[in-house]
């Protein structure tokens, strides 16, 4: 409910804010492209939750988080960096020129987001194999507010474009929401270390 409320706060801060409706237009493009090199880092979850109960697991998986980190950041760069951003937002996107121009810039701000979504995943397995959940509930609350209060910045400063404003929120607040979880997972991660 939270994530889904953060959606709403997102939606109306960006109809705020300069060229909000284009950011509003592009939104869906950016997201779901990003979205497509979180994704993995986003299942990884399932896999730390399935193994971290075998012995000498935390250093598998430490291992495998930074590989699928470097990966996914590696793959988003090259989307970024090379033309295939211009064909994704232009031609499979179908993004007017304008539009299209303006999500390949904003694919930059987003590069930290698949290494946070592999992180965010290993904290909370962790969290979860130590049955202390509450920890990842406070950690969805600190995003929203983070992204709030950036967002809510961002429509009273009013000189940054929409698309921007909402990405860097999404990063500061995914970035935050990543910490906290590192914090309240730390206790069960030394536990894992120590049994290993």
């Amino acid at each position: 409910l939270m994530t889904l409320l953060a959606q709403s706060i997102l939606r109306a801060a960006l109809g705020r804010v300069p060229l909000g409706l284009e950011a509003l237009a592009a939104w869906p493009a950016v997201s779901g492209l990003i979205f497509l090199f979180r994704s993995a880092g986003v299942a990884y979850n399932e896999v730390v939750v399935a193994v971290l109960d075998k012995p000498g697991s935390s250093r598998l998986l430490r291992r495998f988080a930074t590989l699928l980190s470097l990966a996914l950041t590696g793959l988003l760069l090259l989307m970024t960096a090379t033309p295939l951003s211009r064909l994704w937002f232009g031609v499979v996107s179908a993004l007017p020129e304008n539009l299209a121009a303006m999500a390949q810039y904003a694919l930059w701000l987003a590069l930290p987001l698949p290494a946070l979504s592999v992180l965010q995943s290993l904290y909370q397995g962790l969290i979860l194999h130590g049955r202390r959940t509450q920890g990842v509930t406070e950690s969805v609350a600190v995003y929203l507010l983070v992204n709030a209060a950036l967002l809510g910045a961002g429509v009273i400063i009013g000189r940054i474009t929409g698309l921007y404003t909402g990405l860097f929120s999404l990063v500061i607040s995914t970035l935050v929401q990543t910490v906290w979880l590192w914090q309240r997972s730390r206790t069960v991660w030394q536990t894992v270390q120590s049994r290993d």
